[in-house]
């Protein structure tokens, strides 16, 4: 049984939520993933720090995901209904939404990251996005990780599935896997007030990783912003 308390947002009670925050969360090494793109070798799982790379300042991560010398993308949508998040939550409490991805090059090859996160419709109608220009490392530049983020804050109502998408390829051409490297892909949400359950003076969090990357190699977004299938298979 949850119990709730009011949600406020400005000087109004716009919705009622649970005493607990609700969190969802995801790792890019968790289960399966959508190959999206799969091009050169495909992608390959490595061991940090891996050749001619460096660790990560994060103890509790211990591998990444590595590109080819053709494009290599991956994707996952999320549905968030099937994580707890109902539409009128959505849609009157507007819960922050907090993505972040962690990308690195390795010393002897140059390589290009890319990260696009769609917040989507329930007619998957592109209402929001975070697209960054691609970022693109020279041969020879440092390996260290780097963190990108972005937090979606008062977006339109009507968001029910967040599209993520990520990955890169070598910019040599070389045979195998010098592509980007990428790890610790995160996706949460939560009230953009710090709520605290009855009877604790600690906040709660319900934790839950990705199960898998769903299968959506023919899937694309037309001139009109819709999601749909398109022709061919990759």
């Amino acid at each position: 049984c949850l119990s709730f308390i009011p949600y406020v947002r400005g000087n109004h009670f716009q919705a009622l939520l649970p005493s607990h925050l609700f969190c969802l969360s995801c790792s890019c090494l968790l289960a399966a993933l959508c190959r999206q793109c799969d091009g050169g070798n495909g992608w390959k799982i490595e061991q940090l720090p891996g050749d001619h790379g460096r660790t990560i300042p994060l103890p509790h991560v211990q591998k990444y995901f590595v590109t080819s010398y053709e494009s290599c993308l991956k994707q996952q949508m999320i549905t968030l209904r099937d994580h707890g998040y109902w539409d009128r939550l959505m849609d009157e409490a507007r819960p922050d939404i907090v993505v972040s991805d962690w990308y690195a090059a390795r010393f002897d090859c140059g390589c290009q990251y890319q990260l696009c996160v769609r917040l989507l419709s329930k007619d998957y109608i592109v209402l929001q996005e975070f697209l960054p220009e691609p970022v693109v490392i020279e041969q020879w530049s440092d390996t260290e990780w780097h963190k990108v983020s972005h937090t979606f804050h008062n977006y339109p109502a009507g968001v029910r599935y967040i599209l993520f998408e990520h990955g890169g390829q070598d910019t040599q051409y070389w045979q195998g896997w010098y592509g980007i490297r990428v790890t610790n892909s995160s996706l949460t949400l939560g009230p953009q007030l710090h709520l605290k359950g009855q009877g604790s003076n600690q906040e709660s969090c319900i934790y839950q990783p990705f199960q898998d990357w769903g299968l959506c190699r023919k899937a694309g977004f037309g001139p009109d912003n819709r999601l749909r299938e398109l022709e061919g298979t990759l």
